[in-house]
């Protein structure tokens, strides 16, 4: 039986239009990926063009899952409204933040904050030198776009995510879903060669030399020791290979403890890392978990 369920239920907003709230409790896999969207699609197809989806209860996400979210923001955006996502549970915010899905979503802590963010868009007035709506050039393609208020977008000449803000200012984010392998890993099998290959084919395709593989994966290869020789406290983690245009992003995800400590950066290990990447960053999940992400660029 599918483990994914939700609960919905709909506010007016002041501009006589209708925002949707939808509870989503379980997991969204190869096995309820279908229904995922069966869902997402039932509002627009009764006039609904705002959605606040509440994780709270989510357990799991797929990088398919979180393509098919991403394919409906931009439906949510070409229909007028938005999707914004709230009460991200630590592990999902994990890979969203892995990602880089801040830079295409709207997230919030709260249902009351995301409410609150659509009924302030509902009543927007111009308060600034820029009056809305407004043409602008997209940073990326220099297309240009007619944008109806102050917001998150994406750009339909080149699909560049950005965002137009109130003093009339563009930032671009990203220039498309990047593509993104996954997999949840036991401490308890040998997975250094599987892990090697699927970085190196992944590499190649971006077209990294053999010298920039070979530091990738003895970066990857160093962490993933470490991981196995914590003994018990580590039991599995989720392994997130992305390929972006330019870069490849290999994230841990550990839910148990914290992997590099701030004694920990001083070892000749983390050393090691940081000497064959570009860059490393750390970040702490709730309760006692850790994110590592390791990038490596391609060279200019």
């Amino acid at each position: 039986m599918a483990n994914l369920s939700f609960k919905a239920e709909k506010f007016a907003l002041p501009n006589n239009s209708y925002c949707a709230i939808s509870r989503v409790k379980g997991r969204i896999d190869a096995a309820t990926i279908v229904p995922f969207e069966q869902h997402l699609s039932q509002f627009l197809a009764e006039g609904t063009n705002q959605l606040i989806i509440n994780l709270s209860e989510l357990n799991y996400i797929s990088s398919s899952g979180m393509g098919l979210l991403i394919k409906y923001v931009e439906k949510y955006r070409d229909a007028g409204g938005d999707i914004q996502i709230a009460c991200i549970p630590p592990s999902i915010w994990a890979i969203f933040k892995l990602i880089g899905l801040g830079s295409a979503l709207e997230m919030f802590d709260s249902e009351k904050d995301a409410l609150g963010n659509i009924t302030e868009k509902a009543n927007y007035k111009p308060i600034t030198k820029q009056h809305y709506p407004a043409k602008f050039k997209c940073p990326s393609c220099e297309g240009i776009l007619e944008i109806a208020h102050p917001g998150k977008y994406r750009c339909v000449h080149c699909s560049t995510y950005f965002s137009a803000e109130e003093t009339g200012a563009v930032k671009a984010f990203m220039s498309k879903v990047p593509k993104i392998l996954e997999a949840r890993l036991s401490t308890n099998t040998d997975n250094s060669e599987w892990i090697k290959s699927t970085i190196e084919n992944q590499a190649l395709l971006l077209n990294f030399n053999g010298e920039d593989i070979s530091k990738i994966n003895a970066a990857v290869m160093t962490v993933c020791s470490l991981i196995n020789n914590t003994g018990k406290s580590i039991s599995n983690y989720r392994l997130v290979i992305i390929s972006e245009k330019q870069k490849l992003i290999i994230g841990f995800v550990i839910y148990d403890t914290i992997l590099f400590s701030a004694e920990m950066l001083n070892r000749p290990e983390y050393q090691k890392i940081k000497s064959n990447i570009d860059k490393i960053d750390l970040n702490t999940l709730a309760p006692k978990g850790q994110l590592i992400r390791l990038t490596k660029e391609l060279p200019a």
